[in-house]
């Protein structure tokens, strides 16, 4: 059977079947076009600390302005530190590389959150995922370190960070 509907002048109506499709779009916004690690100590890490409040561009923020929850990639070149002698390692672990598992002067960290156990650390040009969700519409601070193992013997050095995104699992709903 199906339903109709009335109308004011009695008249049925034929139901009317909907259907739309739902076009998933993971998309984060950052406020921040760099990360200063500033002065470092060799054989020290150093961190830099995000913050939750969008816009402070000296504290690293994302949020998720698509339409389902992601987790969020990084990827940074070596900043000119190089590597050991071999092919370059391409570590990513959630504890730091023993010597033996990274052959590159410098090591990086980064953390959705503040929680110490949601960092990856990562080898220059590994894209690392980080472990945990950036859920629909939430905001939060992006934690990043750097250690240097060996100098190259400049003062000055820089390179790209690049942050981007992907698709996340929808947890159940508990209804």
């Amino acid at each position: 059977m199906h339903a109709c509907c009335i109308d004011w002048s009695d008249d049925k109506a034929v139901g009317l079947n909907n259907t739309f499709e739902y076009i998933a779009l993971s998309a984060i916004e950052i406020d921040f076009n760099a990360v200063n690690y500033g002065n470092t100590t060799i054989c020290i890490e150093k961190w830099i600390a995000g913050d939750t409040v969008f816009g402070t561009a000296d504290e690293p923020t994302v949020r998720n302005v698509g339409n389902t929850d992601v987790r969020i990639l990084v990827n940074q070149t070596d900043m000119g530190f190089g590597h050991t002698v071999g092919e370059p390692t391409e570590y990513q672990g959630d504890k730091p590389p023993k010597p033996a598992e990274s052959n590159w002067n410098v090591i990086f960290d980064a953390r959705l959150g503040s929680t110490v156990e949601n960092g990856m650390y990562y080898d220059p040009f590994v894209t690392v995922t980080l472990p945990n969700k950036l859920r629909l519409c939430n905001t939060e601070e992006l934690d990043f370190s750097i250690h240097v193992k060996k100098p190259d013997g400049g003062n000055h050095h820089a390179g790209t960070m690049t942050i981007s995104c992907v698709r996340a699992e929808w947890d159940a709903c508990g209804y």
